[in-house]
């Protein structure tokens, strides 16, 4: 008689096992997709994707329009303060404590925000492929709620021998931005 009891017991453990099969390796309640909708005053436009895969690693896909044909920087900026346009959005975000400078997308000693540089064809479209080890959506390098800015010319990856390379890589001014936001 005493068996019948551990019917609902059995049932139990049964889903609860099911439950951490299922979702064993995720981050149970986490979302993993952002996008940014990027908008400019000289009708650049564009949606980039953010999706952080198992790994850590965030990978970054889409297009952006309207650029003149060439090289843009593209960046992470501090804030998604987007008030006064793309100039609200402050330095180029970092996690870094240690005085780190303008670099490479993936530079140990780089802006956790430098992406490097996006390539616009004949037509004026960039299509974006980027791998980033050091941006998140989630902990102390998310960059979910920050400014993302394309920027009018080539980015030198700190390697112009200037002050304002170390600082923004002389990529020029801001042509469109928009912020990162949770797309899930």
């Amino acid at each position: 008689m005493m068996l019948n009891n551990w019917g609902p017991i059995t049932l139990l453990c049964t889903v609860l096992l099911a439950y951490v099969a299922v979702t064993h390796g995720q981050h149970v309640g986490l979302l993993h997709h952002a996008i940014a909708i990027i908008r400019g005053k000289s009708g650049v436009t564009g949606n980039l994707r953010f999706r952080e895969n198992d790994q850590g690693k965030v990978n970054i896909r889409g297009t952006i329009e309207g650029l003149i044909k060439g090289p843009h920087g593209l960046h992470i900026h501090q804030f998604g303060d987007l008030s006064l346009g793309c100039q609200s959005a402050g330095g180029h975000f970092d996690v870094h404590s240690n005085g780190s400078y303008h670099g490479a997308r993936n530079d140990s000693n780089g802006h956790t925000g430098d992406f490097g540089n996006v390539m616009a064809g004949d037509t004026g479209v960039a299509n974006v492929y980027i791998n980033n080890s050091f941006v998140e959506l989630h902990g102390g390098g998310s960059i979910v709620g920050r400014a993302v800015l394309v920027h009018a010319g080539r980015d030198d990856l700190g390697q112009g021998g200037n002050d304002k390379s170390l600082e923004t890589g002389n990529a020029g001014p801001p042509v469109a931005c928009g912020i990162v936001a949770w797309d899930d």
